[in-house]
């Protein structure tokens, strides 16, 4: 649960960054069961941000970097069949993107490609918010360097970014900013249907934002680009037999 939480600590005494440290190692090791779900796809992106309070392009970037590959298709011949018999069925008439899906298109550089072939590019409103919540988080004390403490492999370790590092990532997301607000559409998360039975349980425990960019796509007959594999088989599922294909 996101929240704030009091630990008492003694800098002075010997084991008296214990109750610090113990929250460490459990953050670590909630975060390694997520990543295994993740890995052995019985959780989606989207919903693995959500079981450890993270954005979904920090979980994207942070599942990288554990080694862990990112799920973004199976390869298959009938898969791509599939997205090919999708993409020539849109006739470049739009799509929806998902933010970890925004986050590679820009990083890549592949903006004219998406739009060439999939048409113009559709984010919903939480999309807009993650980008407005990073260049503001940037920007409070962009002078001061900031310190964060993590775990792995048996020890706690001190990262500080620099006031430089910290002016490098805020023009990046300004960039973005004025990309977004110049060449994207905002859709409303409205789809065809409610969400049926299928979600209940996910919906339950983590909210309705993370069906935003499917129901968008379905209410606006635009395409799903999504990088999510679990999430875009889950909703193929879901969506059966209401007219809509979420690839």
């Amino acid at each position: 649960m996101r929240g704030l939480e009091r630990v008492n600590v003694e800098f002075g005494k010997e084991g008296g960054l214990e109750p610090m440290l113990a929250r460490l190692r459990d953050r670590h090791d909630a975060i390694e069961q997520v990543n295994k779900l993740y890995e052995s796809g019985a959780m989606p992106l989207a919903l693995a941000a959500r079981a450890v309070g993270r954005d979904p392009v920090e979980t994207l970037v942070g599942i990288a970097g554990s080694g862990i590959p990112i799920r973004s298709c199976e390869g298959s011949h009938l898969e791509r069949g599939t997205a090919f018999a999708a993409i020539n069925a849109n006739e470049a008439k739009g799509c929806v993107v998902d933010v970890t899906t925004l986050h590679i298109i820009r990083r890549l550089n592949l903006e004219n490609a998406v739009v060439a072939v999939c048409g113009p590019i559709g984010i919903v409103e939480g999309t807009v918010l993650h980008y407005q919540h990073r260049a503001r988080e940037l920007s409070e004390r962009i002078d001061d360097p900031d310190m964060s403490l993590s775990y792995r492999d048996g020890q706690c370790y001190r990262m500080e970014v620099t006031p430089e590092e910290k002016r490098k990532a805020l023009t990046l997301a300004e960039e973005d900013r004025s990309w977004l607000a110049e060449n994207t559409t905002v859709i409303p998360a409205e789809g065809k249907v409610d969400p049926s039975a299928y979600w209940r349980p996910l919906i339950e425990q983590f909210g309705t934002s993370f069906l935003d960019e499917l129901r968008a796509a379905q209410g606006s007959g635009r395409l799903l680009l999504c990088e999510d594999l679990l999430l875009r088989q889950m909703a193929f599922l879901a969506l059966q037999g209401h007219g809509s294909s979420p690839f």
